[in-house]
């Protein structure tokens, strides 16, 4: 008797085991669908996914960047960066003025020293025009800052190639955390249509504020 009940137990654990992991793969493969349905390809659960990132930007035509300062990805991937302004890319980088209140907060709320995010952004237009430099004199690429006062916005790189292909990095920024240690969604095809959409209108907005223009 004790045989037959110890072999009921343990079927009765394989079909309860059995149920919770169909329960978790169903919910996992639902989830994923819905991800891709709306365009989204992979969610990263800490910064930025270098490979994917450096494969996007070596096919691109169009860069588009915007972050409070994009001084560290742009002295990250300085000499991707040139090799694609002197192939004849357009970059385009959105950043928070120096000056602004809401950088001030920024850094508040991040715990950063000082106002020191402010003090990458002569580091950073410097940055720029030296890629444009050793991108050579020859190429017919082209390298725009403009600057955002008072939007709280969500950091963005937005990729896009000659063959009509996107590709777009969107972080969920959500201070005190920072951005390398926040959920990064990665957009392809259709998907990057509302991200790319983000960009523009704000891009657009700030005409006037250009800080920097190489052509």
């Amino acid at each position: 008797m004790n045989i037959i009940l110890e072999l009921l137990k343990e079927f009765l654990l394989q079909i309860i085991c059995t149920i919770v992991l169909s329960s978790f793969l169903i919910t996992k493969l639902h989830t994923t669908i819905r991800s891709k349905s709306i365009g989204i390809k992979n969610i990263h659960k800490r910064g930025m996914n270098v490979k994917n990132l450096e494969k996007s930007i070596k096919k691109a035509s169009i860069i588009k960047v915007l972050a409070f300062m994009p001084y560290y990805f742009t002295f990250d991937h300085k000499e991707l960066l040139v090799n694609k302004v002197r192939e004849g890319c357009s970059l385009q980088f959105l950043a928070c003025n120096k000056d602004s209140l809401l950088l001030k907060e920024l850094c508040q709320i991040e715990r950063h020293v000082d106002n020191d995010i402010a003090d990458l952004f002569d580091p950073f237009t410097n940055l720029l025009e030296s890629i444009k430099t050793d991108a050579g004199v020859d190429t017919t690429g082209s390298i725009e800052l403009r600057t955002y006062n008072t939007e709280i916005r969500n950091p963005v790189i937005i990729c896009c190639d000659k063959d009509g292909k996107k590709s777009a990095f969107l972080t969920i920024s959500m201070p005190p955390k920072r951005s390398i240690d926040a959920v990064m969604l990665e957009y392809v095809g259709d998907g990057c249509d509302s991200v790319i959409n983000y960009f523009d209108v704000i891009w657009n907005r700030h005409s006037e504020h250009v800080a920097l223009k190489l052509k």
